[in-house]
């Protein structure tokens, strides 16, 4: 193929994760040189399959780990998240997030006791993938209530019942002595 008077030439149309071999000769008005010796060169690998979401882990009242599995040939993963199992809306700072070459995150700055939803894919230089399956994970709940104290019962000489109304979300409680 004539290329012109030039010392580099895009050549277009190749199979990704492909190695192909190429060689050079010099043309004149006097004849066409011997070839080049051969150089051998890979294409880049295919666009990455889908990386798999794995559940969340280490809910927190504001913060859950987003977690999936490497894909062969990517560079880096991009993360969604939202409120929405659709996807039509995301959390601020998470559509599209480019995460780096990991395969977990730390997701930040979300809403004690709220589910939320999840998404990766993966990216390199031919491409991104399709979205990895959804992962729907809730933060830990909000901070509980401030119980209600009701009247201490069953005095005697040496005690006293302390009383309260559960409060929403507790786990326990913290009695204060009254000594």
């Amino acid at each position: 193929m004539n290329v012109g008077n030039v010392t580099a030439y895009n050549v277009t149309g190749l199979t990704s994760g492909t190695t192909y071999y190429y060689q050079v000769r010099a043309v004149n008005s006097c004849g066409t040189s011997v070839s080049s010796g051969t150089i051998t060169y890979a294409t880049s690998p295919a666009t990455p399959s889908a990386p798999t979401a794995n559940a969340g882990t280490a809910a927190a009242c504001t913060q859950i780990t987003a977690n999936w599995t490497a894909s062969v040939n990517a560079s880096s993963y991009r993360l969604d998240v939202s409120t929405v199992n659709t996807f039509a809306s995301y959390v601020a700072g998470f559509q599209d997030l480019n995460v780096g070459n990991v395969t977990t995150y730390n997701v930040t700055g979300l809403t004690a006791g709220t589910t939320y939803y999840y998404q990766v894919r993966a990216v390199n230089s031919c491409g991104t993938s399709v979205s990895s399956g959804t992962i729907t994970y809730a933060t830990s709940p909000a901070a509980p209530a401030v119980p209600t104290s009701n009247p201490g019962s069953g005095a005697t000489c040496t005690q006293i019942t302390a009383n309260w109304v559960a409060s929403a979300n507790a786990t326990s409680y913290r009695l204060d002595d009254p000594q």
